[in-house]
């Protein structure tokens, strides 16, 4: 297939030319995989770059770049190798002299220490990173890895469709690693001391009035913003909240374990939580309509308990209206899995098999259930279906855009139709406002940065105010 840049990929695939260190902010769907290898040929072609490491995803590293890389024509003379397997089968992959090696996080650690992360041990003049979600935070492996290399390398990419899923705190790591701190400061500390201040709860960092837009401003030159919308012209995309009415029984059980953080159960087993975080489960759990029992240590256990089926009820009604149409279920816990494949034993669960994905975009699967920790980066399923029905809410921004993402996105021609169960007065209503009031903080941040940098796009190079070049990085 013959790939033909859309315009904003041509600015894309420009920019990264330009910028030896640059940031892409671009939602699902933008094509932004192969206008990255649009720009990579190209220096490969003028020999600015030699050697490429990839650094993804595990679906995306071994799919969706090589899917991308043999889709195209322009791209068919770009040898790749995907990195994976035991230690001695990835030694004898690494000796294959190729253009790009695809690595997933989880080995990049291995392959520092067994290389080295000195210039002239380090093999690798440019560096990938797609989805740069393990470098938000300083203590982060990925982010500890980095660091070791970002001087050994001349290039750095970041891709990411979720730049901000947390706020502007996660942007700091990120930044750091593409210019040694000269926008957001040198440590994380002083990042947060400069522009956030700690909520009363004492875990949550704010933003200082102004924050953010000077970070912003800030970051402006080294990125490139895009929002789907402003780009493409896909279908609606509708979301519906269903509202599940637990019975007495039910929402007696959900109070009593919201207040008292214990519930008993008539087997003898019970559920207890310790704290905020493993009473926030737990809550989730039985709102979804079964609870993991506890230990008398404390300790979760497999086994679990169902409290109700509101919600099996309700994902029944949904899948009877899709009246035969494929559906999307997006589960939270096991024992949601474990309940909805027992209701229905003809659904389908995602995993790792391409023949899976393929039997679903063909339309040969009615129901089919992922975990959205599983369903997220690199994965096209806009071909099956439009129906998406979110059994259980997660806080994780991040996993619930991408997951929404799968279905809307380029290639879809039906509306797309997300459903969210929720049982109401339960902790459902409070993730699905949260949820709400994250992604208006990142939408905010795509619609600046885009202004932003097309602004400076003409000045891209001189740096602005940070230095002499637009990402140099000061030791």
């Amino acid at each position: 297939m013959n790939y033909t840049a859309r315009k904003y990929q041509e600015r894309t695939t420009q920019f990264v030319i330009d910028h030896k260190r640059c940031a892409l902010w671009q939602q699902m769907g933008l094509g932004k995989t192969a206008a990255v290898l649009d720009a990579l040929q190209q220096l490969l072609w003028s020999l600015e770059v030699k050697k490429i490491l990839v650094v993804a995803p595990v679906r995306v590293a071994h799919t969706t770049w090589p899917d991308e890389l043999r889709k195209w024509d322009q791209f068919k003379d770009v040898a790749f190798t995907v990195i994976k397997g035991t230690p001695k089968v990835r030694k004898q992959l690494l000796k294959e002299d190729t253009d790009i090696h695809l690595i997933n996080p989880e080995l990049l650690p291995w392959l520092v220490e067994w290389k080295g992360s000195a210039p002239g041990d380090f093999p690798y003049d440019t560096i990938v990173i797609d989805e740069p979600r393990g470098v938000r935070r300083p203590s982060a492996t990925g982010f500890k890895t980095l660091r070791k290399i970002m001087r050994t390398v001349n290039r750095m990419i970041q891709m990411t469709g979720t730049p901000a899923p947390n706020g502007m705190v996660g942007l700091w790591g990120p930044a750091f690693l593409l210019d040694g701190g000269r926008r957001l400061g040198k440590t994380r500390g002083g990042f947060l001391q400069r522009w956030f201040y700690t909520s009363h709860d004492g875990y949550t960092e704010l933003p200082r009035p102004g924050a953010d837009s000077e970070i912003q401003e800030r970051m402006a030159d080294l990125t490139v913003a895009m929002r789907t919308e402003d780009y493409l012209e896909l279908p609606p995309c509708l979301y519906q909240t269903v509202k599940v009415e637990l019975d007495d029984d039910a929402f007696f059980q959900y109070l009593n374990l919201e207040r008292e953080m214990f519930l008993s159960f008539g087997s003898g087993h019970s559920a207890e939580a310790f704290n905020a975080a493993a009473l926030t489960n737990k809550c989730l759990q039985c709102a979804n309509g079964a609870v993991y029992h506890t230990s008398e240590e404390g300790e979760a256990l497999k086994t679990w308990s169902q409290i109700h089926d509101a919600k099996l009820d309700a994902l029944g009604d949904l899948i009877q209206s899709a009246c035969g149409a494929p559906v999307l279920v997006a589960y939270s816990f096991k024992s949601d899995l474990e309940r909805i494949t027992h209701r229905y034993p003809h659904a389908r669960v995602l995993d790792k098999k391409p023949s899976t994905i393929a039997e679903w975009n063909r339309g040969e699967i009615e129901l089919l259930v992922a975990h959205p920790g599983a369903a997220g980066h690199g994965l096209n399923l806009q071909e099956g279906g439009s129906i998406l029905i979110w059994f259980g809410l997660t806080w994780n921004l991040e996993h619930y855009q991408q997951m929404n993402k799968r279905l809307h996105r380029s290639g879809q021609t039906q509306t797309t139709t997300i459903h969210h169960l929720v049982a109401t007065g339960t902790l459902d209503e409070d993730v699905l406002a949260r949820l709400s009031g994250k992604a208006s903080v990142q939408d905010l941040l795509f619609a600046r940065m885009d202004r932003r940098q097309l602004a400076v796009d003409g000045v891209a190079n001189s740096g602005g105010t940070y230095g002499s070049t637009p990402c140099e990085i000061v030791a």
